[in-house]
This record gives C-alpha cells, sequence and structure tokens, in this order.
C-alpha cells in the first residue's frame, strides 16, 4: 500500500495560485513528518487514485482525463489545457480514479466536518480494493448490500459500486449541500448503467422510528419507510472517521445495529486526531448495543501496524495523527 496522503491529488494544474495555509500545511509534511489526515478544501476537487487501479479498468468506469477537462470548464483554446492535462496523465499513471468534490461548508454545519477527505476514507478504499496491507481483514462487498454511514464524499460508496456491489446506500446528516454533493460524486464517477444501484439519503442516526424520517425537505431525508424496510438489510456498513462526537456514539451504534444484517458485518475505521479515548468509548458503546468486536488492529498512514490500545498515556499529537484504528463488527 503507498502511504495514505499520497493518494490523493489536489485538481488543479502545478502552477495554480496555493494559498499560504497550503503552502504552510505542506511544508509540515516534508520538514517535520507531520502527515496530513484531511485533504482538499470546501468546494474544490480531489482525485482518488487507488493502489492498484486494476479493478477501475475492469469495470470500464471511474474518471478519466476527460471527464475531469470537462468538470474544470479546461478545453478549447484555454491556456492552462496541455498544463492541466500533463498534470493529470502524470496523476492517473494510465490509471483511472475516482473524482471527488468536496461539500461546500455551510454555516451552522461546519462542525461536521464533511468538507474534506481525512485517511479513514482512503483506507476504507483500499482495504475494499484488497490494496491495504495482508494484515488487515479482507471485506468483499462484491454482490453484497453496502449502507455507508456519515458519508462525507462517499469515496467507500463509490469504490464499492465500482468492485461489483449488489447495492449501496449513502447516507450522512440531511442537509441539502451535504446529500447533493454526494449525489454529484455517484453522477460524476459511477457509469448510467450502475446508478440505479445506488441511492444517496440524509440520516440522523439513532433516528429509527417512521415519523423521525419526516422532518426534513422531501428529497433529502429518507422515505419515511427506510427505517422499517432495510433493517436488517445490510450486509456491509461502513463508518469512516465516525466516532469524533462523542455525544453521537449511542445513536451511531444504534443505527448500526439496526441496519446491519444478522451475518453482516461492520468496517469502523478512526483516526486518533481527535483522541484514543474517544475511539475506545466508541467500541465500548457498540458491544453495550448489541454488537461484537471481532477484530481491531492500529494502522498508520504508510501500512504498518500494531496490537490495538485503549491507552498508551501520553502520545506527541504529530506521531498520533499518522495512526488510525481498524475494527469489524459484527452482531
Amino acid at each position: 500500500m503507498q502511504p495514505l496522503p499520497s493518494l490523493i491529488h489536489d485538481l488543479h494544474p502545478p502552477t495554480s495560485t496555493f494559498s499560504s495555509d497550503t503552502i504552510f500545511e505542506q511544508s509540515l509534511t516534508s520538514i517535520f513528518g507531520d502527515a496530513r489526515n484531511q485533504h482538499g478544501e470546501p468546494g474544490e476537487f480531489v482525485l482518488y487514485t487507488p493502489s492498484d487501479s486494476t479493478y477501475l479498468h475492469n469495470t470500464n468506469s471511474g474518471v478519466a482525463i476527460e471527464d475531469i477537462k470537462n468538470e474544470l470548464g479546461v478545453g478549447g483554446e484555454d491556456a492552462e489545457l496541455e498544463e492541466l492535462e500533463e498534470y493529470v496523465q502524470e496523476v492517473l499513471k494510465g490509471g483511472r480514479g475516482v473524482k471527488l468534490r468536496l461539500a461546500d461548508a455551510v454555516r451552522g454545519e461546519t462542525g461536521l466536518f464533511a468538507s474534506f477527505v481525512w485517511n479513514a476514507a482512503i483506507l476504507a478504499a483500499e482495504m475494499l480494493n484488497g490494496t491495504a496491507p495482508p494484515t488487515l481483514p479482507r471485506i468483499d462487498v462484491q454482490g453484497k448490500t453496502i449502507l455507508e454511514l456519515g458519508a462525507g464524499t462517499a469515496l467507500p460508496s463509490l469504490v464499492s459500486t465500482l468492485l461489483g456491489a449488489k447495492a449501496a446506500t449513502v447516507t450522512d446528516y440531511p442537509s441539502e449541500a451535504l446529500i447533493g454533493n454526494i449525489r454529484q460524486n455517484v453522477e460524476m464517477n459511477i457509469p448510467e448503467t450502475l446508478r440505479g444501484k445506488v441511492e444517496v439519503w440524509g440520516h440522523c442516526w439513532g433516528i429509527l422510528e417512521e415519523q423521525g424520517q419526516a422532518e426534513v425537505e422531501e428529497g433529502i431525508r429518507a422515505p419515511t419507510e427506510w427505517v422499517t424496510v432495510k433493517k436488517g438489510a445490510y450486509d456491509v456498513v461502513l463508518a469512516a472517521d465516525c466516532m469524533w462526537m462523542g455525544d453521537q456514539h449511542t445513536n451511531l451504534a444504534k443505527s448500526i445495529h439496526h441496519f446491519l444484517s444478522p451475518a453482516g458485518k461492520v468496517l469502523a475505521i478512526a483516526g486518533f486526531h481527535t483522541g484514543r479515548q474517544k475511539v475506545a468509548d466508541f467500541f465500548r458503546v457498540c458491544k453495550e448495543e448489541g454488537l461484537v468486536l471481532e477484530s481491531i488492529v492500529e494502522v498508520d498512514v504508510e501500512g504498518g501496524t500494531r496490537e490495538w490500545e485503549e491507552s498508551r498515556g501520553w502520545e506527541d499529537p504529530v506521531e498520533r495523527k499518522r495512526w488510525l484504528t481498524v475494527g469489524v463488527l459484527g452482531k
């Protein structure tokens, strides 16, 4: 597996103007070894290129150069056209990728942190594709029904669909900005012939009564009958970097347990950037809600692994950002 931050590329030519914040963030990695754990900027585009893009070739899916140029409005006699094409060619290295638009930050919703791609989502995509270290569990999604909670850009769901999932339901907080952005990412990456397998809905964790699902404008939140019809319906539930809100642990665990099939698997991944204790608390709450922790391990951004520890004492913040927890749960 290649280092996780190296698999996400900002979609702009090399000579594009960088903000001082961007230059500072990039210098941290090269000078101090501070691994970036969030990528992109609200409203902008990034490209995920898997360590092995074979699956994208095989499905004849994913985003190619022409798609990127068209989306960015670059064409004709634009002075940057040639440079952009060279840049994208170098990024793709003859392969294909998954292009992601990051949701615009919305007043009152910036605390959701959905306007970035986090390392947990990248690691989930690598694990689903089978390009993560062999010491990590392989989650097979071919022919399976998939539910992603707190999807953000929906990278793991998009990869699952391209890998042959039977159906994928992508959910996040019922905000028009977030849900609309996810639907745009689906349209950009999933061929028309496969889009019928993907549905995108808003879902507030823990709200599992039908009447609670009708409080947000039509078309954003899932239909009122969804929580009943889909109870126990999903073979795989994905949750990438959803553990940082301690007051939502119980609600998240309730939603996972409600939608997971009796023989289903949960892939739960989180970074330690908000503290190890929150991650440990989440897995404890999952047990209280009837979920079984089948395996858990810590992974760094370069693929190294070590045993999971609920506490490691004081941890250097820079070093801590390099690590993630990967847990697999069942019923």
